[in-house]
């Protein structure tokens, strides 16, 4: 947290855009996750992973709560055997540069398609 406080403020002087914003440790992944709408993973590229990840955040997620994964080598339909309501998992992609504020989600094939309706 303290690299993030001394870091994010010369990082947007440099950059010229951006605005400062937050972050905030928590103590668990309960916690973490405590009124989460969305999660999205971005954990390393090893199915191991991905799989005891996708483990721990259903078992910590509210219900109803979207999974995204951040992934670009396996579909979430390969890390998702422990995931219980497969229809709130999708693979997400965020476009670069940052500003351009635009995600692709992608259904594995039993995504709910009420996670990609506009709000």
């Amino acid at each position: 947290m303290q690299y993030v406080a001394e870091a994010l403020p010369k990082l947007l002087e440099d950059r010229g855009f951006g605005e400062l914003g937050g972050a905030t440790a928590a103590g668990s992944l309960e916690e973490a996750l405590d009124d989460a709408w969305l999660v999205v993973e971005s954990v390393p590229e090893k199915l191991e992973i991905k799989i005891a990840t996708w483990d721990q955040i259903d078992q910590a997620a509210p219900p109803g709560t979207i999974f995204g994964t951040n992934s670009s080598s396996y579909p979430s339909r390969l890390m998702a055997r422990g995931v219980r309501d497969k229809t709130r998992l999708c693979n997400t992609h965020f476009y670069m540069p940052p500003e351009a504020n635009a995600v692709d989600l992608m259904s594995d094939g039993q995504t709910d398609r009420a996670c990609s309706t506009p709000c």
